[in-house]
C-alpha cells in the first residue's frame, strides 16, 4: 500500500481512465525501485513535468531540466540546488 501525505490528493483510477484527473497527475510523478537499503539498483525519482531528480545509493543526485533537455543528457544539480531540494523534499514525504 502506498501511503499518501495529507497534503496530497488521491486520484482514482477511474478518474484517470476518463482523462479527469490530468492536471492532479501532472502535479508530481514519484517512481523508484526499492531492493532495499543497501541494494546498489535501488533508486527513486520525483518529476514535476518542468524537472527531473533521480536518486541513487552511493551516487550524486542527478537532476534534469526537462524542457530544455528531454532526453536527460545534462546534469544541472549542482546548479539549480533549490530546485533538487524542493523535489528531494516531495520525494521523501512520499516515503
Amino acid at each position: 500500500m502506498i501511503r499518501l501525505p495529507k497534503n496530497k490528493e488521491r486520484v482514482p483510477l477511474k478518474r484517470i481512465l476518463q482523462g479527469e484527473a490530468e492536471a492532479a497527475l501532472r502535479e508530481l510523478q514519484i517512481a523508484g525501485l526499492d531492493e532495499g537499503p543497501q541494494h546498489p539498483s535501488s533508486w527513486r525519482n520525483a518529476s514535476d513535468g518542468e524537472w527531473k531528480l533521480i536518486v541513487e545509493l552511493n551516487r550524486p543526485d542527478r537532476l534534469y531540466h526537462l524542457t530544455s533537455d528531454p532526453w536527460e543528457t545534462r546534469n544541472v544539480a549542482e546548479d539549480h540546488p533549490e530546485v533538487t531540494e524542493r523535489l528531494k523534499a516531495e520525494l521523501h514525504g512520499y516515503l
